[in-house]
């Protein structure tokens, strides 16, 4: 196999880019069936190397969809199926092959390692083509407009599984996703530097005619072709991301301020909107999208225009921004303000809203990652708001917002140091883990993980503008949206917990019906250790505010 690829060892290549052939594939396994009708040599390095080949291809070439296991390739060839004999093989294989051995959380995962390096399976493409096409394709959009690295792929992968049947949600199955985003991404932006809109599979034919042979799956077979090009030539514009916000802590020399990005071009999903909202725009097809609030104090003009969006698996709206291309950025935000927006539907008509992540912050604990690279100083120029409590990240270095009379510890291996004071808070940069205690609420912060995992807890109901509030007011007990990573699920009584503000008493299973009426706590905890938490005013549906007007009778 190495000799017809003109190669005397492995080049460290993937094994999709060997593209063996079906006599080189018949090949392995008569001479792996052979092989295992002894026992394992003590280091069976060629065997192992021809085993993950074996196994690479057989999920590229066989698999069909249902559960992702060892069984089908390994009774092909006779193989042993114990988990020390496939350890042994794959890690063997795989030294051989010079390829590494994929991890998650910290334990080597074997059978995703030989998922990814097999490529795409060509049967589930043909017989999946609808849902997987439309999956494959918001990753791969949503990857092109942003951060294209594996990591930052992988959380889109994981934003957009609610497009995947149940039955299919595995890791392998998000991880192939997103190594041929990843790919597709790369050739989409290479096709937009040198400025190609139109023709784009043409140009790449004439300019790399073997474009295709690098990509994660078998181009030879139909369906997976039309995928690739299809990929390749699907319009940038459409809207995959979500409209949002993001908060950043911004410094200019030693002065440290807030401020918030939004991201006004993508959609906005029907449940992302309270009740009422979404009720009065039952009706309507096309709104214009104008800043209300501090957004409109801050002199923001119109934003952007809404398009009532249904598709097979998503309804909402489709928002095209007014003002530019890209993210827009509002300085000196406050974090105590919330970034409303507003459906203008007709002349003095509007319906206010918050898009995700534009609620005020309400927590003690601000995580942050670096947006931009440091300076001299070691300091970077602006930090993103990553998360409001418990949380682990990829990035070796994290950067926490606490009280100043928080009680922040290093776990074994990590390190704490503090960076700056302002408004009453400390700011610390965290690497390794750190325990973080305030009022006897405990969160752990993790830099320098396997993978990001963190919750955010969104509340949507009735936020009445008649009444002002250092924290959200809302008439009724309003809905909750758990986000854990990227994916979105409704909170209830297993995943959240409530407690009146204030009193620190013991927290206790949420309950719509039984929420005190005042500020109120909600938070999402694990192992004792809090998620997330939003401090909110919960009111009557009924609550109106009457106004009395002392008059004097003295003289």
């Amino acid at each position: 196999m190495l000799k017809a690829r003109g190669l005397a060892t492995p080049d460290e290549r993937a094994l999709y880019e060997y593209k063996l052939t079906e006599p080189e594939i018949a090949q392995l396994k008569s001479v792996l069936l052979a092989c295992f009708k002894g026992s394992l040599p003590q280091t069976p390095r060629l065997v192992g190397a021809a085993f993950c080949l074996w196994t690479a291809y057989w999920f590229q070439r066989e698999f069909e969809g249902g559960q992702w296991s060892w069984a089908e390739p390994l009774d092909a060839i006779s193989a042993p199926n114990d988990p020390n004999s496939r350890a042994l093989l794959v890690t063997e294989g795989m030294d051989f092959l010079r390829r590494e051995i994929r991890k998650i959380n910290g334990h080597r995962e074997f059978l995703i390692t030989l998922v990814i390096e097999g490529g795409f399976p060509s049967r589930l493409i043909s017989s999946e083509g609808g849902w997987l096409t439309r999956y494959v394709e918001a990753v791969t959009l949503a990857a092109a407009h942003g951060d294209n690295s594996l990591s930052a792929v992988l959380d889109h992968a994981e934003h957009y599984q609610f497009i995947i049947p149940a039955s299919f949600r595995a890791e392998s199955f998000l991880h192939l996703a997103a190594e041929l985003a990843h790919h597709v991404a790369d050739l989409r932006r290479r096709l937009a530097n040198n400025g190609i809109s139109e023709g784009a599979v043409e140009w790449l034919d004439h300019e790399d005619p073997h474009w295709r042979d690098r990509l994660p799956v078998a181009t030879d077979d139909g369906a997976a072709r039309r995928l690739v090009e299809g990929l390749v030539r699907a319009s940038p514009h459409r809207a995959v991301m979500p409209v949002s916000c993001r908060r950043i802590l911004k410094r200019s020399g030693d002065r440290w301020s807030f401020a918030i990005r939004m991201d006004i071009e993508g959609r906005i999903d029907d449940e992302d909107l309270p009740g009422e909202v979404r009720a009065r725009l039952q009706s309507v097809n096309r709104a214009r999208i104008l800043p209300a609030g501090m957004l409109e104090r801050k002199g923001l003009p119109a934003i952007g225009v809404a398009n009532r969006t249904e598709s097979e698996d998503w309804r909402g709206w489709a928002v095209e921004s007014l003002l530019r291309r890209g993210p827009v950025v509002v300085d000196e935000f406050p974090l105590e303000a919330d970034a409303r927006l507003v459906f203008s539907i007709g002349a003095g008509s509007g319906l206010e809203f918050v898009p995700t992540g534009g609620a005020r912050v309400t927590s003690d604990v601000l995580v942050f990652k670096e947006e931009t690279a440091a300076n001299d100083d070691d300091l970077p120029a602006s930090l993103l708001l990553v998360g409001t409590g418990s949380i682990k990240e990829r990035d070796a270095r994290l950067y926490v917002l606490v009280p100043s009379d928080a009680d922040v510890s290093a776990q074994p291996g990590g390190e704490v140091g503090a960076i700056t004071s302002f408004a009453e808070r400390i700011l610390l940069r965290i690497q390794g883990a750190a325990s973080i205690k305030i009022d006897g609420d405990r969160y752990v912060v993790r830099a320098g993980a396997d993978r990001s995992d963190f919750t955010v807890i969104e509340a949507i109901g009735h936020s009445p503008d008649w009444v002002g509030a250092n924290y959200p007011v809302y008439l009724g007990c309003p809905g909750f949206l758990l986000h854990h990573g990227n994916i979105k699920r409704k909170g209830d009584k297993n995943s959240l917990r409530m407690r009146v503000a204030g009193r620190k008493e013991g927290w206790t299973p949420f309950d719509p019906k039984s929420l005190h009426f005042g500020v109120v706590e909600i938070a999402a905890l694990d192992k004792e250790a809090i998620l997330d938490r939003l401090m909110l005013v919960h009111l009557p549906n009924t609550a109106r505010i009457r106004v009395s007007v002392l008059i004097s009778t003295e003289s």
